[in-house]
């Protein structure tokens, strides 16, 4: 019924929506920020039209003169093929209507904006970009078009797909580079409301909820509407055969792909049911109505990506059932470890990658029923090798993206890996051990609580668990072990 009642009062304020003029009619809820997006799809000339209205709040103690976007598609168009693909800020306005100048800075995948007065503290604006971009023919990244093998359909993967309003911390806002080897990335919670227009014969999968609204002359109009979410996904098929569909805690799960996957398909919806219903039981609730598992075709990839309510998952063999089952649910607990409680992914990447990975440990014990005895040994053999590395630089668990980068000197990500994978494993193995099951859980599901839809540093992390241990010398061993900034 809440499903329903949300798309009803969608359609209400989608009938009345013009972003240059409306927008900051309407409050914000909790202070959250709200897009609200025009977009078209050109699948002939494969094209993304957008007008994109952000209302904000400035939550800084100081005035903003300006206000900055992260605007990530040059960075996907150049690595998809450079100088093939285009994409342009075609004009920003104000709250009021009035042209605002701007900077569009393709190379920092930046889009700064000057206000026509400062915004003090406090205060509520709008900002709307009107946007184009090309979506590159290519495999492997989050915005791209691509078919499977022997398709004759074709698939658009639209993330990160319009200007992303950077979050405020520490004086400034924070701006990240494109990751392409894992996900680092920093988007603070918002509510959404989207139309999109593209080919009638195309399915739409989205974070939230879509509706499909009207059909006319060959064309489909969908609304999708997300509150409080970090980011706003869509995929976009005339490949996928109708989802495999499931329940568990009130939430409803579809697993999607073509009729030749339908095995991993199915397969990924009882994973990924036994993982809400696990995690709800060990964190907290899901907090949504719905998940969407999508496989993806990313050729070389391993696992898969995360998204609020939406996770793909790459083409796999499902024989390997340990293996499958682990990526299935390590993308599901992304839920909780990032999609609700958030994180800077670039500068404190352990935050929801370390968890994430953990999780897997916690589904092979609790719903493949492999002994603790069995998954203490691969603990150990993980242990034996990352004490070969620990005491080097660039293999700690709360360094940033960028160190584990510079630490491995040539684009390989094994620093990245092994730290954040690997040795958050062993961390979180360990630390269980030296509090006890009751205590360590007892911790996590208050910190999911406690930080819900907000982005919580390492730093936040380290007082919580101090205050959850009482400030047990095992644990801060293990914190002065494995952390720079014990």
């Amino acid at each position: 019924m809440k499903r329903i009642i949300c798309l009803l009062c969608a359609l209400a304020l989608f009938g009345g929506f013009c972003p240059a003029v409306s927008a900051q009619s309407e409050p914000l809820t909790d202070g959250r920020s709200r897009y609200e997006m025009d977009v078209t799809l050109d699948t002939d000339a494969s094209r993304l039209t957008e007008t994109v209205t952000v209302t904000f709040a400035n939550r800084s103690g100081q005035p903003w003169e300006q206000v900055c976007f992260t605007d990530f598609v040059p960075a996907v168009q150049e690595h998809a093929q450079p100088g093939a693909y285009t994409s342009a800020v075609t004009a920003v306005t104000g709250g009021d209507g009035g042209a605002l100048e701007y900077v569009s800075d393709r190379e920092q995948c930046l889009l700064t904006a000057t206000l026509p007065q400062p915004l003090e503290p406090g205060a509520v604006t709008s900002v709307t970009i009107r946007y184009e971009a090309d979506v590159p023919q290519t495999q492997g990244e989050r915005f791209q078009q691509a078919s499977f093998p022997g398709s004759s359909g074709v698939t658009y993967r639209l993330c990160q797909f319009y200007p992303m309003l950077c979050p405020w911390r520490d004086g400034a806002f924070v701006h990240h580079p494109y990751a392409f080897s894992g996900e680092a990335f920093f988007t603070e919670c918002a509510d959404y409301r989207l139309r999109l227009r593209l080919p009638e014969q195309f399915t739409v999968i989205a974070s939230g909820d879509e509706l499909l609204a009207e059909t006319e002359d060959g064309q489909a109009l969908w609304q999708i509407v997300g509150e409080n979410m970090r980011d706003l996904v869509i995929t976009a098929t005339t490949e996928f055969a109708q989802p495999f569909t499931g329940q568990v805690d009130g939430v409803t799960i579809n697993s999607w792909g073509t009729p030749e996957q339908a095995g991993q398909a199915e397969r990924s919806l009882q994973i990924a049911m036994n993982s809400v219903e696990l995690f709800d039981r060990l964190f907290g609730q899901y907090p949504y109505d719905e998940l969407d598992i999508c496989v993806a075709y990313m050729p070389g990839s391993a696992g898969g990506i995360e998204y609020p309510g939406l996770v793909e998952i790459i083409q796999a063999d499902v024989s390997g059932e340990a293996t499958f089952a682990a990526a299935v649910a390590h993308e599901t607990a992304h839920q909780w470890f990032y999609a609700v409680v958030g994180n800077d992914q670039y500068d404190e990447p352990f935050l929801d990658e370390g968890f994430a990975s953990f999780c897997e440990y916690l589904y092979r014990e609790y719903v493949l029923g492999e002994s603790r005895e069995d998954l203490a040994a691969d603990i150990d053999g993980v242990r034996a090798y990352m004490d070969l590395l620990i005491d080097q630089p660039g293999f700690q668990l709360d360094l940033t993206y960028g160190d584990y980068q510079q630490a491995d000197g040539d684009g390989s990500g094994l620093h990245y890996y092994f730290a954040i994978y690997e040795l958050s494993d062993v961390f979180f193995w360990q630390m269980r051990q030296a509090m006890g099951d009751q205590a360590f859980y007892g911790m996590l599901r208050s910190w999911y609580e406690s930080q819900r839809f907000g982005t919580p540093t390492i730093d936040q992390f380290l007082t919580h668990l101090s205050d959850a241990s009482g400030g047990d010398s095992a644990v801060s061993a293990l914190v002065s072990q494995y952390m720079t900034r014990a």
